[in-house]
């Protein structure tokens, strides 16, 4: 796994703080944030009260011009970290992790993917400073789910997302 990661301790208390990729899809093949990519950004998101936070280290690998972190890549942050805040609230809603399935006899709650999102990218962001990515559930209307979120680099925020998540029904 590349650029990663905070340690339970540096999100918050680590008795009250979960990691939501590792409890509710450990072998989760995702490029951002699953646990069993090991060629992904390895995004690890904590619980911190309604919403997630996450800090991860970018690489020069991920620089788009010198010394800036690139665009993509930061959608890709914004967008798996997104989700685990809908993981996160769903878990709580029914004290459970949905389904990591889009299968129809798939165990567990409703499926949610991304349904749209949008970046404002407000100011470049270094790859030599870790961002911090916070998260939250802010709109639930059946079928979907909103969430906002920001990106945040050496006190600043860099970028910020409104993302949208569907509930996935099999046609």
């Amino acid at each position: 796994m590349s650029a990663i990661t905070a340690t339970r301790e540096q999100i918050t208390e680590p008795m009250t703080s979960r990691w939501v990729q590792g409890e509710a899809f450990p072998d989760g093949s995702c490029f951002g944030c699953g646990p069993a990519n090991t060629e992904g950004l390895g995004v690890q998101s904590f619980t911190d009260g309604a919403g997630v936070t996450a800090i991860w280290q970018p690489e020069l690998m991920h620089q788009a011009v010198a010394d800036v972190l690139c665009g993509g890549v930061i959608g890709t942050l914004l967008d798996c970290h997104s989700g685990a805040a809908v993981w996160w609230w769903l878990h709580e809603k029914h004290g459970a992790w949905p389904s990591s399935s889009i299968t129809p006899d798939a165990d567990g709650g409703p499926t949610y993917l991304t349904s749209g999102y949008s970046i404002d990218l407000l100011r470049p962001t270094s790859i030599a400073s870790p961002v911090t990515l916070h998260a939250e559930v802010s709109r639930h209307v059946d079928p979907e789910i909103t969430v906002v979120g920001e990106l945040e680099s050496e006190g600043k925020v860099r970028a910020t997302i409104t993302a949208n998540f569907r509930q996935f029904r099999p046609r």
